[in-house]
């Protein structure tokens, strides 16, 4: 461990190895002045508390006592003090991020009980409880996001909670903003699909399109999405492209289409259905399940799944032409259960009027 000064504050870091061989810093806490970082550091109590919130650190407290008094002195106007609402925030975010980690069950009852009667007097209305939860448990600062001890977990996991509230009241301008807030902070294959399909739902095209492009290319989940946005506004050229694209990743999420079709859970492709499906209109599913269904394609898939190396394109130049135009044309088969309930029909009809 060791102190840093920024401006008037002194920060105190600690250096770790990420699991790749680089030395990362993460901040511990910080002082708002050098006297303040000298006099906590001599600070028996001070010493105490802190080794009772971070269980298991080896500190060596002379030596940062003696780092502080190092310290040049500060020549510049002390930092005002932060507004009380503002501490307040972010002593209930804490809070609320530590609350898990408490065992004792009797201790959580005193606090619960605690807060209960603090909010009694407010005469809070009950509606208003959640909305005040959500709020101090994802107001944790943004510099958290970027650290990778697992500090920002929380954070992220709140937002993500949050937004499918929102999402299943119908909210969705809302969980689009928490949406954007966790993508901001962790940019991860999953986040930038689930915000580029809400923005998907709400119109932005465009928007949702960029982020979908921001999904590797190896993750099927950015191209059959794209497919799906693609041939709900007619961009059925383009929705070839995104839909091939997704076959080459993974074909058994367009197979699943002819299950469900015929109303019965798909061996395959489930997890995406659930999650993504809402996106599908029934001219998707249909041109999905028709490009699938086309013999060329299934030859190059074929071929393709032999091969050590996908090619850059399923099908192209001339015969892609008449690819598209076939999907366009083409006429989807029965489904099963019809078809044997039809066969079924006619044999009836038959002994009947022999």
């Amino acid at each position: 461990m060791f102190l840093r000064k920024r401006a008037n504050r002194v920060l105190l870091l600690r250096s770790y190895r990420d699991g790749e061989g680089k030395v990362r810093q993460a901040r511990l806490g910080h002082f708002l002045s050098v006297q303040e970082a000298r006099d906590s550091l001599r600070s028996q109590d001070w010493r105490d508390d802190f080794s009772r919130r971070n269980v298991g650190l080896k500190i060596d407290w002379d030596g940062l006592a003696d780092q502080a008094e190092q310290l040049p002195d500060a020549d510049v106007k002390p930092v005002p003090q932060r507004p009380l609402g503002l501490r307040v925030e972010e002593a209930l975010s804490t809070f609320l991020r530590l609350w898990p980690q408490l065992e004792d069950a009797r201790r959580k009852r005193e606090i619960a009980d605690l807060l209960r009667e603090q909010l009694r007097r407010m005469e809070a209305p009950e509606s208003e409880l959640e909305t005040l939860q959500w709020q101090a448990e994802a107001a944790l600062e943004p510099r958290r996001t970027q650290r990778q001890d697992g500090s920002a977990d929380f954070y992220l996991k709140t937002l993500g909670e949050r937004a499918s509230q929102l999402q299943e009241q119908g909210r969705m301008d809302e969980a689009c903003g928490l949406l954007e807030r966790r993508v901001t902070a962790n940019p991860s294959e999953q986040n930038l699909a689930e915000y580029g399909a809400v923005l998907q739902m709400l119109g932005r095209t465009e928007e949702a399109i960029a982020q979908y492009r921001r999904i590797p290319r190896a993750n099927p989940i950015r191209h059959y999405n794209l497919a799906s946005l693609y041939c709900t506004k007619g961009r059925m050229d383009e929705a070839l492209t995104a839909v091939m694209d997704g076959l080459l990743r993974d074909s058994r999420i367009a197979r699943a289409t002819t299950a469900l079709r015929e109303g019965r859970p798909p061996d395959h492709g489930q997890e995406y259905w659930e999650k993504f499906g809402h996106l599908w209109d029934p001219i998707g599913r249909w041109f999905l399940m028709g490009t699938y269904a086309q013999p060329l394609v299934k030859l190059r898939l074929s071929n393709a799944a032999g091969s050590r190396v996908l090619p850059r394109m399923l099908v192209k130049g001339k015969p892609r032409a008449l690819l598209l135009q076939r999907v366009l044309y083409w006429d989807p088969p029965q489904p099963k259960t019809q078809v044997v309930a039809r066969r079924k029909r006619s044999k009836t009809a038959s002994q009947e009027g022999s």
